[in-house]
């Protein structure tokens, strides 16, 4: 999608401890970022519905499971 001319995803790797988003919720009066940095913080998208439709579902959650062995000192 474009946003003023700038292409923009709404899903994105923010280094390799966090993932950006969207915050759908706010759409269309206002276009909102937010950092996503823990297992808990990816749920909490899901849940409230900060991210919306199947597959931006899927890659949240994807990114939540990515996250969540680095933040367990796992890795």
């Amino acid at each position: 999608m474009r946003v003023d001319g700038i292409p923009m995803r709404t899903i994105w790797p923010e280094g390799n401890r966090a993932v950006g988003i969207i915050d759908q919720t706010r759409l269309p009066h206002a276009l909102v970022k937010l950092s996503l940095e823990t297992v808990a913080e990816a749920a909490e998208a899901i849940r409230i519905m900060r991210v919306r439709g199947a597959p931006l579902i899927g890659a949240t959650a994807a990114y939540g499971m990515a996250m969540s062995p680095t933040r367990l000192g796992l890795i």
